[in-house]
């Protein structure tokens, strides 16, 4: 069994989320791509949100069957700001819009 630091999610905590039906499914270039509900993105997410390292954030805040995908996309700040702001704003956070 493997040592799972405490508090730390456990794989099944991912897949919980990606059942949930509270993910964002918004369109990017044409391709539906899911985010699961803000409160399950890792703190690391948000440090790769405000470093520009939108493959790492998608890593922990994309639905896992849409990451692929996600990081195929050759996204302008522009595209990717208004994908989260919209994926934030579902999730019932203020955007200061």
């Amino acid at each position: 069994m493997p040592n799972i630091p405490e508090g730390a999610k456990k794989p099944s905590d991912r897949r919980r989320a990606e059942e949930s039906t509270d993910v964002y499914a918004g369109t990017l270039d044409g391709v539906e791509i899911r985010v699961l509900p803000q409160g399950e993105w890792r703190k690391s997410a948000m440090r790769s949100m405000r470093q520009g390292d939108w493959d790492g954030w998608a890593s922990s805040a994309v639905h896992a069957d849409d990451l692929a995908a996600f990081k195929k996309l050759d996204l302008t700040n522009n595209e990717f700001g208004e994908f989260v702001t919209n994926a934030l704003q579902h999730f019932g956070v203020d955007t200061g819009e």
